[in-house]
């Protein structure tokens, strides 16, 4: 026994400077808690100053072979350095925090090229593809519900249509890839026929435009960006959507790349069955549809980098609107709404310099509406179209064609100090119809011809200002000067103050002047005396972003002020017919402030704004209030659980109550509307399988079950209302399932 205690004694002492020599550093990743492995570290110890340089492993593990207190210093790339104390003896876990330099946001809107959105003089604001794709955004309606400033209103008939700082969709220019849509419906474009397929981002400028943009930008410009590459030879994908209202929506996209050659066709089919509170009716609030659609895009790079893009698109769409049952006779009439939608574009771009850029863009659009009349039978279902041609309120068809060129020449001395864009605009755009009474009795055109000059002064490293000049011809009616002038000042690395002033103008649309549209539900008649509308707009905004280790911070605080005259109305006359005519001054002006966090896996969005109307054709009904306010709250959050590639986004807008008033006619004292608050709410799950190229998209639109709110009246262009504007068709549910990568 005396023998083994000695054994057992060494045995254990051999195992203590044994596990002592097992004392390790283990080092993670601080975001993704996964082991960083090939970490350089430097290990010094304190009493000695011997010093060693290592590597992880491939388990983020290190031993420490010093016995003393050491000095441990880790290098990465893409990784803040450590240097700290440590105490051997002991395991120890350090994470390793990654660099604060998040992917930049680029945007194109309002800049002779892409740039860093913090570097435009401009205050863009970008939808993302993975917002897009957490929202289940199907079109561009879904993808503006939820943001600031924006009202989304409904027409079974008409679409979808926005409202933006308080002024109408006519004031806001709609564009993909810097190209205008055209079509408008009671000054509006449907935001529905617009489709989230091909789409990477969407950018946002607030505020007139026009000395860039010309016409239709006084309240902003909405500029969606379509893909333009991708990294792989071979990428596709195909997309099914499904929502318990009685939508089903298959899509696909297949692009090719090689060498300096890059072509991607799209395509697909949305339909939507309608949607009625009661079943047995035949004539329901949401009415069928149909569209159809298809995409061609090709770009080319040459040798010398210029870059050639060539795009194709075609549109349908099919809207379907039933009439109930009149009289004893078992039949209806059936409504039909065709809208169809060709546009090709061509764009080159390149450096004829270190310091000249080239930019042109040239297409050609065509839009055609037919609206057809049947009468059907009941009992054998059979359809007869109405042969009565003569007669609008049956059979219609409306076209409208646009020819666009945009040219201009960038010129940008960094030793200068100044950058300058000048260009031209050529736009014409003719329509015709039964429904246009032009000069020639049948077809109404408009041409324009806008040169433009913007110059880019740095003043400092900090400062920087743009004043913008646009002069149009117009071959209709006279168009002032149009000038802006923007203020950047980057008051240091995390705060960025903007000042922009603009005049903005509108030139009345082709309806406007030429169009008349009598039926059962309109008696709408254009004015060929009309003037262009114009407008001042003041705005600022400052913006503040930082982060700390895995917390980022972003808040933006926005304040405007639009004033716009000669603004064009749809007034009544006592007969109850309506013209669009020039009547009145308009002003909105409000302030947004709106913040967004982020830690680790979760990030969350809150924003208030705050917008006021006024028009000073109601002060002397408005007891005294000149302006009539209207609140919104965004509360937005989304989790992600990367280890599983799971997704849980809440998204969330309260629209307060706002006041308005109609005029009832010329003579008349005008009439008072208030829209009730409402409250839409969403909630998505995103699930991805096999590195991602599977997805699944599940979730609940409208959590709160919202259908119509109070507000509309009985008068206005489209007779009979129902005493209540259409919002949404309550709660549903969705499911969509993504194969593929893009």
């Amino acid at each position: 026994m005396k023998r083994i205690l000695p054994i057992i004694f060494c045995l254990v002492l051999c195992l203590a400077k044994n596990v002592e020599a097992q004392n390790f550093v283990q080092v993670f990743d601080a975001e993704s808690l996964e082991p960083l492995p090939y970490a350089h570290i430097t290990l010094t110890e304190l009493s000695s100053k011997q010093f060693i340089k290592t590597i992880t492993d491939i388990d983020g593990r290190l031993e420490l072979p010093f016995a003393g207190e050491t000095n441990f210093e880790l290098s990465h790339i893409g990784y803040e350095p450590i240097s700290k104390i440590i105490k051997p003896r002991r395991n120890i876990i350090i994470h390793a925090f990654s660099f604060e330099t998040a992917i930049d946001e680029v945007a194109i809107t309002g800049s002779p090229k892409e740039r860093n959105a913090d570097e435009s003089m401009y205050d863009v604001h970008i939808i993302a593809q993975e917002e897009l794709e957490q929202r289940a955004a199907v079109n561009l309606s879904d993808a503006l519900i939820n943001q600031l400033n924006f009202q989304i209103s409904r027409d079974g008939v008409l679409g979808s249509q926005v409202n933006l700082q308080g002024l109408g969709g006519n004031n806001v220019k709609i564009m993909i890839d810097g190209v205008p849509i055209i079509g408008r419906l009671d000054g509006n474009i449907d935001l529905s026929q617009i489709n989230m397929n091909n789409i990477e981002r969407i950018e946002v400028v607030e505020g007139p435009l026009s000395a860039i943009y010309g016409s239709n930008a006084i309240a902003g410009v909405i500029n969606l960006i379509t893909k333009q590459s991708q990294q792989n030879k071979v990428e596709g994908f195909v997309n099914t959507y499904y929502e318990s209202i009685g939508t089903y929506n298959i899509d696909a996209l297949l692009g090719f790349k090689k060498d300096k050659h890059f072509v991607q066709l799209s395509g697909g089919r949305y339909f939507f069955d309608g949607w009625n509170p009661r079943s047995f009716d035949r004539d329901v609030q949401w009415n069928p549809k149909e569209q159809y659609f298809g995409a061609i895009n090709y770009v080319y790079r040459s040798k010398n980098d210029w870059f050639h893009k060539f795009k194709g698109n075609i549109f349908q769409d099919k809207i379907l609107n039933r009439y109930d049952p009149a009289g004893s006779i078992p039949s209806a009439f059936d409504d039909w709404y065709i809208t169809q939608r060709i546009d090709g574009n061509y764009a080159v771009m390149g450096e004829i310099n270190e310091h000249l850029t080239f930019n042109n863009t040239s297409s050609y659009n065509h839009y055609n509406r037919v609206k057809n009349r049947y009468q059907k039978d009941l009992s054998t279902l059979e359809s007869n179209l109405i042969q009565d041609t003569d007669s609008e309120d049956n059979q219609d068809t409306t076209q409208a064609n646009q020819w666009m060129t945009r040219a201009y020449i960038s010129w940008d001395n960094l030793e200068k100090r100044v950058s300058i864009q000048a260009g031209i605009d050529i736009n014409i755009e003719n329509g015709k119809g039964g429904r246009f009474q032009g000069e020639d009795g049948s077809s109404a055109l408009i041409a324009d011809l806008a040169p433009f000059i913007s110059m880019k002064i740095r003043i400092n490293e900090k400062m920087n200002i743009q004043p913008a000049l646009r002069y149009a011809y117009n071959s209709q009616f006279n168009v002032l000067p149009t000038p802006s002038l923007q203020y950047k000042y980057d008051i240091n690395d995390q705060l960025i103050f903007r000042f922009n002033y603009g005049m903005g103008f509108r030139a009345p649309s082709l309806k406007e002047m030429y169009l008349v549209f009598n039926d059962a539900n309109h008696n709408i008649f254009g004015n060929k005396n009309l003037i262009p509308e114009q407008s001042q707009n003041l705005s600022s905004s400052i913006l503040y972003k930082t982060s700390k280790k895995l917390h980022k911070y972003q808040l933006n605080g926005k304040v405007f002020y639009n004033y716009k005259y000669n603004a064009i109305a749809l007034i009544p006359d006592e007969n109850n017919l309506f013209q669009y005519i020039n009547i009145a001054d308009y002003t909105s002006l409000g302030a947004q402030i709106s913040g967004k966090y982020t830690f680790k896996n979760f990030t969350t969005k809150l924003g208030f704004s705050y917008t006021g109307l006024s028009n000073n054709v109601f002060t002397s009904v408005s007891n005294g209030n000149s302006f009539f306010f209207y609140p919104q709250l965004q509360s937005n959050v989304n989790y992600i659980f990367r280890k599983v590639n799971l997704s849980l986004s809440l998204f969330n807008k309260w629209n307060g109550s706002r006041k308005d008033f109609i005029l009832t006619g010329i003579n008349d004292a005008a009439e008072e509307v208030l829209i009730e608050s409402y409250n839409l709410m969403d909630f998505t799950i995103q699930k991805g399988f096999v590195g991602n190229r599977i997805r699944v998209n599940a979730g609940i639109k409208n959590l709160l079950n919202v259908s119509n709110v109070n507000g509309s009246s009985s008068t206005g262009p489209h007779n009979g209302g129902e005493g209540a504007t259409q919002i949404a068709a309550g709660r549903t549910y969705f499911i969509g399932l993504k194969i593929g990568s893009n």
